[in-house]
């Protein structure tokens, strides 16, 4: 019970130049700890840019509102095979109601978004397709009836070495690959995840695998610690 609001306060102090804190619980006059709990204190921004790296469509989602808030452009992101599909709504005013027929500028929308998905050059994504929406009921993007559209490469279409989706990567033995879906699938709430630290896993090596090991089904062992609950 204890955990998660332990890990939410002590990731909220944005400690610098520690990349975890592990906090003992002991009762007075007992030789031996009732638990232990490692929090990861890696910075939000961190884990939203490297989650978006490998093509996490939610973190790509969370980074760009973040970029966006400011014009108060709000994101929806699907995905589709290898195509980002992102719906831009506009949203309303402290205390105001959502205006009908009014949605964001394209120009400007599509010059903000553009760089940043560049710089996050996310794996197995090749294009994205970016969509001007006025604002439903409920403050739900409608993509059924979008205003413009527009259309950006990403860093994949033109590298071949960021073309291959992680799960991809992952079947070939790519260890980096498979840290980062064993951590997303551990993780399912980026909101948790982003609070506490969630649960950190790493791939590694088995050594049977080494030794090229036939015998063994699994190439990879699996190392993992709860950060926070």
């Amino acid at each position: 019970m204890l955990a998660e609001p332990i890990a939410s306060r002590l990731r909220k102090l944005q400690l610098e130049d520690f990349r975890e804190a592990v906090i003992c619980s002991q009762v007075s006059g007992e030789a031996k700890a009732d638990w232990l709990l490692r929090v990861d204190l890696t910075s939000p921004d961190k884990i939203l840019k490297e989650w978006a790296r490998w093509g996490d469509v939610p973190a790509i989602a969370k980074l760009l509102n973040q970029h966006l808030a400011a014009s108060r452009v709000e994101v929806r992101a699907t995905l589709k095979e290898a195509t980002l599909h992102l719906f831009c709504s506009k949203t309303a005013k402290k205390g105001q109601k959502p205006k009908q027929q009014e949605y964001p500028d394209r120009q400007q929308t599509t010059d903000t978004i553009a760089p940043l998905l560049a710089s996050f050059a996310p794996q197995g994504l090749r294009a994205a397709t970016i969509y001007g929406v006025e604002p439903a009921s409920g403050q739900e993007a409608n993509p059924e009836s979008p205003v413009w559209i527009d259309w950006v490469d990403l860093p994949a279409a033109h590298h071949p070495d960021l073309a291959a989706s992680a799960r991809t990567l992952a079947a070939e033995g790519d260890q980096l690959a498979l840290t980062f879906l064993l951590n997303r699938l551990l993780n399912p709430s980026l909101r948790r995840k982003l609070e506490t630290g969630g649960i950190r896993a790493r791939a590694a090596k088995s050594r049977r695998a080494a030794r090229h090991d036939r015998s063994s089904d699994l190439p990879f062992s699996v190392e993992g610690r709860a950060a926070g609950g």
